[in-house]
């Protein structure tokens, strides 16, 4: 019988420098993992009880990394934390920067450049497009780089490290919140506060239900599409990384280089089953040819909020003038159409009705 998919990653301690750029011929995937990884990294356990440490030149402090699993399977400490929640993977980072750092960023790298086709092309700037309105909606801009043959820069795809959904800062001297527990969304107007510096100890939590790092797929799009993640980067693994700049280069200078970060944390990940990259089945194809359209005007004026109901429904909707733009639901399967979410005021409920045109004036 063949064992569940599971995530397989390790962790980059010690290590400060940026991951080179491969071209295709330059080495297959399993020696890219075995050279390049192996030998600068170390297995990271994935649903630790424990965090595990992280030094590196910049940072200093622990990390958990927490996934959904796909089958019944009483050691993940965390089946229900994420039972009640439609997220994929979070990743929960804390510790303290050792030296002064400027604007910080978190990225998915891949770095053996993989060609696309202007089919897969039109798919992948879909796909952007779906990220670029989920991170307007939180206040963020994605950025992204697709191209091959750019002198010193990586594919990617990558945010402002003010993205991640929890960022708190405890002062030197205070008890910091425990790793295993529970975190609240921060707000965009408290994280905009916060000062990244080397006297406060941070914590910061990112999670996604959009990249399942066990199936390898991107998956919970609009219109209930999803894909391997293979096709569009073949079998390499992903490095999620989080860094700041050199002091002579901008930030408002997009892509940046790799001979320009400085890598504050660094781990790889990829699936138990990954496979070379494959054609779309049928389903997917189908879906391909009518991607849902992107209307960016829902977007105007709104703040990504949650809310939970009484089941402890997970809930992300975007507020509109009082009213709320539902985006998707923690049990339902798949991206749902815009909705209009109102609490009840008798019973306090949440009550849904149709989003329509006429609800964006």
């Amino acid at each position: 019988m063949a064992s569940a998919p599971r995530p397989v990653a390790r962790i980059f301690n010690k290590y400060s420098g940026a991951p080179r750029v491969k071209r295709p011929e330059a080495a297959d995937a399993q020696a890219l993992w075995d050279a390049d990884v192996l030998q600068q990294s170390e297995p990271l356990e994935v649903n630790s009880a424990t965090p595990a440490p992280i030094e590196t030149e910049s940072f200093v402090g622990k990390m958990l990394f927490l996934h959904r699993t796909h089958a019944e399977d009483e050691s993940n400490l965390y089946r229900e934390h994420f039972a009640r929640r439609r997220r994929c993977f979070e990743l929960r980072i804390q510790g303290k920067f050792t030296r002064p750092v400027r604007d910080l960023f978190l990225t998915l790298e891949w770095p053996r450049e993989v060609q696309m086709g202007a089919a897969l092309r039109i798919t992948a700037g879909w796909m952007m497009g779906v990220g670029h309105l989920l991170s307007k909606a939180r206040g963020v801009d994605i950025s992204y780089h697709l191209d091959t043959g750019t002198e010193d820069v990586v594919q990617h795809i990558g945010w402002p490290m003010s993205g991640a959904d929890t960022i708190i800062a405890t002062p030197d001297g205070q008890a910091p919140p425990d790793l295993r527990g529970g975190f609240k969304d921060t707000k965009a107007a408290a994280k905009a506060m916060i000062d990244f510096n080397s006297g406060d100890l941070f914590t910061f939590v990112f999670y996604s239900m959009y990249a399942d790092f066990a199936t390898w797929d991107v998956c919970n799009l609009p219109g209930g599409w999803r894909s391997k993640i293979s096709r569009f980067m073949g079998d390499q693994p992903i490095h999620i990384c989080t860094y700041d700049l050199v002091e002579t280069a901008s930030s408002n200078v997009m892509p940046h280089r790799q001979s320009q970060k400085r890598y504050v944390m660094h781990l790889a990940v990829r699936s138990s089953i990954t496979q070379a990259a494959e054609e779309p089945g049928e389903e997917v194809a189908q879906l391909e040819q009518n991607l849902p359209p992107l209307d960016e005007r829902l977007l105007d004026d709104c703040e990504w909020q949650s809310v939970a109901s009484g089941d402890d429904d997970e809930q992300e909707y975007l507020s509109r003038g009082g009213r709320c733009v539902l985006v998707h639901q923690a049990h339902d399967g798949g991206f749902r159409s815009p909705q209009v979410v109102t609490r009840n005021r008798e019973s306090g409920d949440l009550e849904y009705s149709a989003w329509t045109r006429q609800d964006d004036t």
